[in-house]
């Protein structure tokens, strides 16, 4: 019984600390290191730039392409065939 309590309190209190919001922030920060790491890759600097977009507080006012038209413009669009 207290074992189910401790667990029932602990998990309260980390949905607690851990919000949305702070969820939110530590995503942008890991995608903003990772575009800064990998910005030598086209692909991946497509891609991270695309879902820091995604992520900004104005999100709602910017054009999104499609994701058909992104991995065409990249060249990912697994629905063509590569000529390599």
């Amino acid at each position: 019984m207290l074992g189910k309590l401790k667990a029932r309190f602990k998990e309260w209190r980390r949905k607690r600390e851990w919000n949305a919001e702070l969820q939110l922030y530590h995503l942008r920060q890991a995608v903003m290191q990772d575009n800064r790491w990998m910005a030598h890759n086209p692909i991946v600097a497509e891609l991270t730039d695309r879902y820091l977009r995604m992520l900004s507080d104005t999100w709602e006012s910017q054009p999104q392409e499609s994701v058909e038209r992104f991995r065409e413009r990249i060249g990912l669009d697994p629905h063509k065939r590569s000529n390599k």
